[in-house]
């Protein structure tokens, strides 16, 4: 899409989807944007209380999972690349799956119930056949961005002056926002960035340029612009937000 045709797409609730008895997923896959999420092809907001999938391949693709710092549990991942270890509440685990790679996952502790996003992240052409590797970025390492009704964890790539400390093999940002009642933040998304935008907790109203929409609690939206993004709350609200630039879906 070139940058002269902005545009915000239209809300879109994530679906519900069950896998197994033990995870409630609620999902959003890019063609349900028209493909305006570019590089973003599909997040999974889920809740697991039990070891659901098994030992499953990847490839061609960065598969990530962010858990949420009110998650219940650690999330635990185990893969063929020697990673056994756990994803604590409020951390990132980057997985460049590349020419492939097999991982399991489960939720951990005692009382195990794992709050995250799982998201799948594509390639660039010339990236998608590389040794599969992995980042890890724990949670007290995660920078924060404060200031008055507003707090942004920048797990990945940059807002304002403030950079998340995880190299990745492509441009990409992820803030995980918290914005009090007529609060509002502003985000340069960039001449090439698509975004994803889903309001986990609240309604928020999101302008661009003159362009505005109100998205409300477990909506999310796509757009594309080279102009600033401006998130406004209604009430207390957290909001993902993240954005890339665009590598094509072949």
């Amino acid at each position: 899409m070139h940058s002269s045709q902005r545009r915000i797409t239209r809300p879109v609730l994530g679906v519900p989807t069950k896998m197994g008895d033990h995870c409630d997923v609620t999902r959003f896959r890019y063609d349900q944007y028209g493909g305006a999420t570019d590089p973003l092809l599909m997040v999974d907001h889920f809740r697991m209380r039990a070891q659901t999938f098994g030992p499953h391949p990847h490839n061609g693709i960065s598969a990530v999972t962010y858990v949420f710092e009110d998650s219940r549990s650690a999330h635990l991942n185990h893969d063929s690349l020697g990673n056994d270890g756990p994803i604590h509440p409020g951390s990132l685990h980057w997985m460049v799956a590349g020419s492939g790679v097999i991982h399991d996952e489960w939720p951990g502790g005692e009382n195990p119930e794992s709050h995250g996003l799982q998201f799948f992240v594509n390639l660039p052409a010339e990236k998608r056949d590389i040794d599969a590797y992995a980042v890890h970025l724990e949670s007290e390492d995660v920078p924060i961005y404060e200031s008055e009704g507003v707090r942004i964890r920048v797990v990945a790539g940059r807002y304002g002056d403030i950079q998340s400390p995880i190299l990745l093999p492509q441009k990409f940002t992820l803030l995980d926002c918290f914005i009090a009642s007529s609060g509002a933040i502003r985000i340069p998304v960039g001449s090439r960035g698509n975004a994803w935008i889903y309001s986990m907790r609240g309604s928020v109203n999101l302008i661009v340029d003159q362009e505005s929409i109100t998205l409300d609690e477990g909506y999310s939206v796509a757009i594309y612009s080279d102009s600033l993004l401006s998130i406004n709350a209604e009430d207390l609200s957290q909001v993902v937000v993240m954005y890339g630039e665009p590598v094509g879906y072949s």
